[in-house]
């Protein structure tokens, strides 16, 4: 099964893409306002980017540290017998955990969050934010997976899961589509859905520190992040749904690709003297 993943892992990911994309186009959960083009060639290429810096290397040293760290035993995975069902669970789970966590501290510290923001800085959330994150952030994450590898001995099978798992997570997440209201709030129980996650992509402070979640709600719930609605005093209150994006990046001309990748060297107070915008 890992080998048959392994093989057709590219065909996999344009496969999920095709179908989540035509998905927002037969069930959409907004209307979208926004210059689709413009956005999504900033977003692909800030996907390219980072694939072209990182992604290509980032899952083969993941699964490499993973081998090694097998071939040493190294690591409590490496340590006690478990199946391997019972081992890509925990491990998933341990990931999504790490990666929970991870993202809270990048809204926490001002320096994570400048690299982060660029993420935040879509103006309308679809399939394609979920590649919206800066090389910076990719490779960041990756220096914490190969901690939590060697610690754990997390095997090569759940590297590769774990992979796969969080392009399908990112467009199911961030895409556009709509669910029924009753299946939403049941899967909420235990997964990040669209409608969820899309509260954190809120203008609004209270909204976008929430719901931290990427895969498994019960961070969230657990330690106290958790919303399923739109704050009733945020601004933008009376919008039938978020108003997304952060306030010091509302103007699309300022969301090109070259300007998203000089994002995290600007601090907030500078991007907003160059452009001032009503509270």
């Amino acid at each position: 099964m890992m080998q048959i993943l392994a093989s057709y892992y590219l065909v996999i990911v344009v496969a999920m893409f095709v179908l989540f994309a035509i998905a927002e186009m037969v069930i959409p959960m907004n209307a979208n306002h926004g210059k689709l083009g413009f956005r999504w060639f900033a977003n692909v290429m800030l996907m390219f980017l980072t694939v072209g810096l990182f992604r290509l290397c980032g899952p083969a040293f993941a699964i490499l540290s993973a081998l090694l760290a097998e071939h040493l035993g190294f690591g409590l995975f490496n340590r006690v017998d478990l199946s391997l069902p019972l081992v890509l669970l925990c491990g998933i789970v341990l990931m999504d955990f790490k990666q929970y966590w991870f993202h809270r501290l990048m809204h926490y510290f001002d320096a994570l969050w400048r690299v982060h923001r660029v993420h935040h800085s879509d103006i309308e959330i679809d399939l394609t934010t979920g590649f919206r994150f800066h090389p910076l952030e990719a490779i960041l994450s990756a220096l914490v997976d190969l901690v939590v590898i060697a610690v754990f001995g997390l095997t090569a099978e759940v590297i590769l899961l774990r992979y796969l798992l969080i392009f399908l997570v990112n467009f199911f997440t961030h895409g556009n589509i709509r669910i029924a209201a009753k299946a939403d709030r049941v899967l909420q129980w235990l997964l990040v859905t669209p409608s969820m996650h899309h509260l954190h992509h809120a203008m609004d402070k209270r909204a976008a520190n929430s719901n931290f979640g990427v895969i498994f709600s019960i961070w969230d719930r657990l330690f106290g992040t958790y919303i399923s609605e739109f704050p009733q005093s945020a601004t933008g209150e009376s919008e039938p749904r978020p108003v997304y994006g952060i306030r010091e990046y509302r103007e699309p001309g300022r969301l090109n690709l070259w300007l998203l990748t000089l994002m995290p060297f600007k601090s907030a107070a500078a991007a907003a003297e160059e452009n001032p915008i009503d509270s």
